[in-house]
């Protein structure tokens, strides 16, 4: 199937400030040391196009990982800091991942009348028929008249959507009610907290709060276990203008792959790609991906993985072969845009041992960056540098899970990334 993207443009009010609650204070400190961005030369046309941003020409910087992107806390602190530099040019790619009942930023909801299919890059590497975009993750309709509505909490002036071609657009004037009721779920083999979240399509903190109890109990194999959930409906109210959301009518052949918001204003975009779970080699076999990342028109590709090569125990060799058969490939299509290769942050092993195999990957990315022309943020040493692990835990900056990072820690590792990419800005 063809896929395009659609562009529509009108002009929308105001509604809403940075979901993200990081504090003004925060957002200015800074550590005692900025870590020099290695081979930062590699960055020249990305400067260039800081210098000249227009509103014609606007910067787009794109992020592009697993889980510590997906969150989307470390690419929403980056985007406040840019902007208050350089203007907003709009919020970049979203996707409505509430909606598959995963996690993600706060600053968009989706809302559906319809069931959907639904299914990501890992799902692609099990089932080769299936294909997905810009994204990482897709939305497909089980019905022929399957109605998505979108609900941003941003100002936009234009929107382009990624997916198929006859997906229909509409703006309409809705007030979104939630309402709580109680279910009786059965507890199956092997069941946790994230696996009954994910099959009650919501994420591990909502159920959380909704089930307090949860924290406290066992999970039985075959037991039945009463749980609140919310539920979600659309009521029209064209009184309330403040609610007006985005309307996409989908057909059964229609697939969403996610939504781009522009501002016509000078200043600079910032989107995050990511999919909990990926890998390098995930993104590396659809082709989709890379060709709607080309219409993106990034001006600066941030890649960060390696955590779930280094638990799939993946040598740093093959790690190397999996990051430069993705610069190649997006080198035939992005061949202007400057690269930034981010060291993979420091985690445990089962919570517990040091995960060494990060180091050697850590070591290879330096190692080749001039050979291949990106540019390396030392992410690991910087971590390494503040103290290692039992720092992060003592600042509470890493979660109890000892791989992901807190809210604290994903904006302080965008502080830094920020402050190492501006030191080389020219006023």
């Amino acid at each position: 199937m063809q896929k395009i993207i659609l562009a529509i443009i009108f002009t929308f009010q105001w509604i809403g400030l940075n979901a993200q609650s990081i504090s003004n204070q925060f957002l200015t400190s800074n550590s005692d040391t900025v870590f020099d961005i290695i081979n930062h030369q590699a960055l020249d046309s990305f400067y260039t196009s800081l210098q000249k941003c227009s509103t014609s020409k606007p910067v787009h910087v794109v992020i592009i990982g697993d889980s510590h992107i997906q969150g989307g806390i470390l690419t929403d602190t980056l985007r406040t800091l840019f902007q208050k530099k350089f203007g907003n040019a709009g919020r970049g790619l979203v996707f409505p991942y509430n909606l598959i009942g995963t996690n993600g930023s706060n600053e968009l909801k989706g809302y559906g009348l319809n069931p959907i299919n639904h299914y990501s890059v890992l799902d692609c590497k099990k089932n080769h028929t299936l294909t997905t975009g810009i994204c990482g993750y897709t939305i497909g309709s089980k019905d022929s008249n399957t109605v998505i509505y979108i609900k941003p909490s941003f100002a936009y002036d234009s929107i382009l959507i990624f997916g198929s071609e006859d997906i229909v657009y509409e703006r309409t004037i809705f007030n979104s009610v939630e309402s709580k009721k109680t279910i009786q779920i059965k507890i199956q083999k092997n069941d946790n907290l994230n696996r009954l979240a994910k099959r009650l399509k919501m994420n591990k903190k909502e159920l959380i709060r909704l089930n307090p109890k949860l924290k406290k109990i066992k999970l039985i194999y075959g037991k039945y276990l009463r749980i609140t959930v919310t539920e979600k409906r659309l009521s029209q109210d064209i009184k309330n203008k403040k609610d007006s959301v985005i309307s996409l009518r989908m057909n059964k052949t229609s697939v969403l792959n996610g939504i781009e918001f522009i501002n016509s204003v000078s200043g600079i975009r910032v989107s995050g790609i990511g999919t909990n779970g990926a890998k390098l080699s995930d993104f590396n076999q659809q082709n989709n991906f890379f060709e709607e990342l080309n219409k993106l028109k990034p001006d600066l590709i941030i890649l960060a993985f390696g955590t779930n090569e280094s638990y799939a125990q993946m040598s740093s060799e093959d790690y190397l072969q999996e990051l430069l058969k993705f610069i190649y490939t997006l080198k035939k299509t992005n061949h202007k845009t400057n690269l930034i290769i981010a060291t993979p942050p420091l985690s445990l092993n089962r919570k517990k041992r040091s995960n060494s195999i990060l180091y050697k990957y850590n070591q290879c990315i330096k190692e080749e960056c001039f050979r291949n022309q990106y540019a390396v943020f030392p992410m690991y040493d910087l971590l390494e540098n503040l103290g290692g692990i039992k720092a992060l835990k003592q600042q509470k900056l890493i979660s109890s899970d000892n791989v992901h990072y807190t809210r604290k820690g994903y904006a302080w590792m965008a502080q830094q990334l920020y402050s190492s990419l501006i030191k080389y800005h020219k006023q």
